[in-house]
């Protein structure tokens, strides 16, 4: 796979997920659940830049190309964090 389109792919998983995580949240009226996803969503798009550190690192690996990868993961685990506080404020 090319790099845009795993960055692609998870923008669009990152999507669905949220948005269901949302309604399901806001149909009954537990936030609970929008905090779950948000923190499993968040911890595991974090995790993508340190495993490609540790890779670079440990195997010498061309860091390069997945650089666009690590930003985009950074950016949804930043949104994940963002829409959990939103919706506690809301909800």
């Amino acid at each position: 796979m090319r790099t845009e389109d795993i960055k692609n792919l998870m923008i669009t998983g990152w999507i669905i997920t949220i948005s269901v995580a949302i309604v399901l949240s806001i149909a009954f009226q537990n936030i609970t659940i929008i905090k779950v996803v948000s923190v499993v969503l968040g911890l595991g798009f974090a995790i993508i830049p340190f495993k490609d550190g540790l890779e670079f690192i440990l195997l010498k690996r061309n860091k390069e190309e997945m650089f666009m990868v690590e930003v985009t993961s950074v950016m949804l685990a930043g949104s994940s964090l963002v829409i959990l506080i939103i919706m506690q404020k809301f909800l």
